[in-house]
């Protein structure tokens, strides 16, 4: 857009990170060499924490380039990895492998052997992880285990782990002790100061100039850069951002160099702000020598206040006079403890009673069926009280003498006598029938298959009486088993 304008080969400030642009400031130059260090000697894990925009991603790509030729690099650009097999299939692609339609063990099994020295002559993998601080704590913990590949005292996998402040604090986890012990440099990132941050807008511009001309006016002024530094802090990205956009409005309105105006403009417009972020001299000083407190009442308020009508500039002056506002408010409002004010609200929490004394109507008792049935008691059911209606009515017969109990060999032979028929004798005598004479029996009918007097095989009751056997308690008790006989039967079982 403005390149042709200003007379530029490409983009001098780029929203990404380009290896080509980069500046060797003091806190990421550091970082480098000692990253650096770690990865040629094989010291341990490296570790390097900044702030967003600081450059760590512009670093990840320096040490990518710089061990491309020496080590299988894998570089883990987005941290947002949740399973493992999900960790070990992103490495597998990095590495150029197939990593589709396998197990997690097999993903594993297939990283160690590609990192096989008799198969792969090189220094092993560097393995670099931007945004570490967005893993789990079971991914960073597979990344040590991954670290731990060992060949003849040479680790065949080199780590770097890159992330913000979030990632220091997770080293603090008592999960990752056995990591946090392997970090072998620890690395930090800070913001540029003003001195690093002219230099490194004088470098972007020197890179995308097509012809460098000592003697042309620079484009961004002195006061320009004092304010770059002063918006963004020193913070790379919001530079790039800012003198872009200022370049921008540079272009639309025609003009060839950048004042302290342009970027408070620019500034402005980006974060939608109501007034430039610059303020004059002046106004400086002058707000610096007030100090404004209370409200915004035209009179001012206290026995301390001037004639005239305004208030004391005197700060110390100001304080008595906000003390003595309070004690008179707190003189107005006497303070009453929180007992003798009686709530506005009165809950009122009606009486359930007790739910542990409610009487419940039927209560089974469930046994265990491997006990013995001594001296327990009996679970009846509705058809245990039926069935003993009918046997209760039945004893009171063979008592009373209605029924008679037969043999089980009487009963199979055919030899049954009818007591129905005694049994209505005795107790259902017609007053018509004549009274008989001692020592007469009257005749009884005979037994046959049919007829009135025929018996009915369905009003037989048979009662077979069997011996029961009660197995006492004694019986169930089964005598300790020592521990040698453990052994000696596990012995056995191994010998087949």
């Amino acid at each position: 857009m403005y390149e042709e304008s200003f007379g530029f080969e490409t983009r001098p400030f780029a929203a990404a990170p380009r290896v080509d642009h980069y500046f060797p400031a003091e806190s990421i130059d550091a970082a480098r060499r000692t990253l650096s260090r770690c990865v040629e000697r094989s010291e341990g894990v490296g570790l390097l924490i900044g702030p967003a925009g600081t450059g760590k991603s512009l670093l990840c790509q320096m040490l990518a380039e710089q061990f491309k030729t020496s080590h299988n690099v894998v570089l883990l650009a987005s941290g947002r990895l949740c399973t493992r097999r999900a960790l070990l299939q992103a490495i597998l692609f990095e590495l150029g492998l197939p990593f589709r339609g396998m197990e997690e063990g097999e993903l594993r099994l297939s990283i160690i052997d590609f990192l096989d020295p008799t198969k792969a002559p090189s220094n092993g993998m560097l393995l670099i992880v931007d945004e570490a601080h967005t893993l789990p704590l079971r991914l960073l913990e597979e990344l040590r285990m991954l670290a731990n590949l060992v060949y003849r005292d040479d680790s065949r996998v080199k780590l770097v782990l890159v992330g913000g402040s979030a990632l220091e604090d997770r080293f603090t986890s008592p999960k990752l002790e056995a990591l946090a012990q392997r970090v072998a440099g620890r690395c930090y990132l800070t913001a540029l100061v003003s001195e690093e941050t002219r230099r490194y807008v004088r470098q972007e511009i020197s890179l995308a100039q097509q012809q460098k001309d000592d003697g042309a006016e620079p484009i961004f002024t002195a006061d320009a850069l004092k304010n770059i530094h002063r918006a963004t802090d020193g913070i790379a990205r919001l530079i790039n951002q800012l003198c872009d956009h200022a370049l921008i409005l540079a272009h639309a309105d025609g003009a060839r160099q950048i004042d302290a105006e342009g970027i408070d403009r620019a500034w402005a417009d980006l974060q939608q702000l109501p007034m430039p972020v610059s303020v004059s001299a002046e106004e400086q000083s002058t707000a610096s020598s007030i100090i404004e407190f209370g409200g915004l009442d035209d009179e001012p308020v206290g026995p301390d206040a001037s004639p005239g009508g305004t208030a004391s500039t005197d700060p110390i002056g100001q304080i008595d006079d906000i003390r003595q506002q309070l004690d008179s408010v707190a003189a107005e409002n006497e303070f009453r403890p929180a007992g003798t004010i009686g709530p506005e609200i009165e809950l009122a929490f009606p009486e359930h009673g007790d739910p542990f004394e409610e009487q419940f109507e039927d209560e089974q008792v469930v046994l265990d069926r491997h006990l013995p049935l001594t001296d327990q008691q009996k679970v009846f059911s509705q058809q245990s009280h039926d069935l003993s209606a009918v046997l209760s009515h039945l004893v009171e017969q063979l008592s009373d003498g209605q029924l008679a109990v037969l043999p089980m060999s009487a009963a199979t032979s055919g030899e049954v006598k009818s007591t129905a028929e005694a049994s209505s004798k005795k107790q259902f005598k017609p007053a018509s029938d004549p009274v008989m004479p001692e020592g007469e029996e009257p005749n009884e009918p005979e037994m046959s298959g049919s007829g009135a007097g025929a018996v009915d095989e369905d009003d037989v009751l048979l009662i077979e009486e069997e011996p029961v056997e009660v197995v006492s308690a004694e019986a169930y008790r089964v005598e300790p088993v020592t521990r040698r006989e453990y052994q000696q039967l596990f012995a056995k079982l191994r010998r087949g």
